[in-house]
């Protein structure tokens, strides 16, 4: 009796497992969500891709008070994807992102996975100076020629420090097992020279997220043409084979070589980014190209380009084109695509290929005469679709 009745438990667990399992949805996206942040201090958002062939990551942001997203390009590791929100972008009293991933077969993945335009992740932005500790070296905001410099602060008489609950970091890295750190005070000497450039101190307590704060050093001397620079490439092979000789057939008979590659870094302290795409599987025979150039005043995409272009096209397909986006001061912007959309690419029918397909023409300039509040707008918008004449019908 025992072990019957210790069987049937046992296949009503496996049974009831097995549901759960059915009902659970794959996960396609790791990532942690990033709940606060320094002002004025650049963002690092990383993902994992865990299904399907990516081509292109990217990153979409703004602040809380605006109403369009400004989308960056994500360098890419294997299955890993880094996305930086530059500091000018961070400010009081937060701002919101998420994260899309283009697949090799025209579809997306997000995270958030569901309305991430409309219910983004929010990050709180706090002040960089929240008086629990006192800079003492590089000063803020200074600028020195020590390529080693003793990093150190005081902390103030009421602030308990705990080096295991306390992080601190060196433009992003985290270097708390490299620092002296006391309850009095913390000290980190570089083992190697710091680059020319500005460099970022970030200190967080981890048990009290609200105790976080950050300063910035300059160190001068000649900045190098090209830094920072990583990229992958990677080819791939496939072979499908089908008894059937429909045209509709998604994918491409036979064998087919492809390939993939990103390069990403920074020329002339602007962030550069380029990536490639060569699809084995699908019967679209085009390569895929993007070109990113982006710094604080200026933004420039080329080629196969997926931000908010795609939904203001004809048939709201992703777009190849160009877009161009102009800071020359804080108080005004100007935004300007040229792209055309591509639905239907079968050569044999002309005509339809035309009538399916659009060009589309965007010019925005915007102007903000009384600070933030307030924003005078022009915008001006021409799409149209290639076809120019009627058919023939016999």
């Amino acid at each position: 009796m025992f072990i019957q009745k210790y069987i049937i438990n046992l296949i009503l667990n496996i049974f009831i497992i097995t549901l759960v399992a059915l009902n659970v949805k794959a996960i396609d996206i790791i990532h942690n969500p990033l709940d606060s942040a320094i002002e004025d201090t650049d963002i690092i958002i990383r993902a994992e891709a865990l299904t399907g062939n990516v081509t292109l990551g990217r990153i979409f942001f703004r602040l809380v008070r605006d109403q369009e997203y400004i989308s960056l390009p994500m360098s890419r590791s294997g299955r890993i994807f880094d996305g930086k929100i530059p500091g000018k972008y961070v400010k009081y009293p937060g701002m919101e992102y998420y994260i899309t991933l283009y697949m090799d077969d025209g579809t997306t993945k997000t995270s958030p996975e569901k309305d991430p335009a409309l219910l983004p992740y929010f990050v709180s932005v706090l002040s960089p100076e929240q008086g629990w500790f006192e800079v003492l070296y590089p000063e803020r905001d200074s600028v020195i020629d020590d390529r080693i410099p003793q990093i150190s602060l005081a902390f103030s008489g009421d602030v308990i420090i705990s080096k295991d609950k306390f992080k601190v970091s060196l433009d992003g890295e985290d270097i708390t097992e490299m620092s002296e750190i006391t309850s009095d005070f913390l000290l980190y000497i570089p083992s190697e020279e710091l680059s020319p450039g500005i460099h970022t101190v970030v200190i967080e307590k981890l048990d009290k997220p609200e105790m976080i704060g950050s300063w910035q050093f300059g160190i001068i001397g000649d900045q190098k043409i090209w830094e920072n620079f990583s990229g992958r490439l990677s080819l791939a092979y496939q072979y499908a084979s089908s008894d059937s000789d429909s045209p509709f057939l998604t994918y491409s008979d036979g064998s087919n070589f492809g390939f993939s590659a990103q390069i990403a870094g920074q020329v002339l302290n602007r962030s550069l980014d380029m990536w490639i795409n060569r699809s084995t599987f699908y019967t679209s025979k085009s390569t895929d190209f993007g070109f990113s150039f982006y710094g604080d005043k200026t933004r420039i995409n080329a080629g196969d380009i997926f931000p908010a272009t795609s939904k203001l096209t004809l048939d709201s397909m992703p777009v190849r084109g160009a877009e161009v986006n102009i800071e020359p001061f804080n108080k005004f912007s100007l935004y300007l695509i040229g792209a055309e959309s591509r639905l239907f690419d079968d050569i044999s029918d002309p005509f339809l290929s035309s009538l399916l397909n659009s060009r589309f023409g965007l010019i925005r300039a915007n102007l903000k005469p009384f600070g933030k509040r307030w924003e005078l707008s022009s915008l001006y918008i021409h799409a149209r679709n290639h076809a120019e004449s009627q058919p023939d019908i016999d």
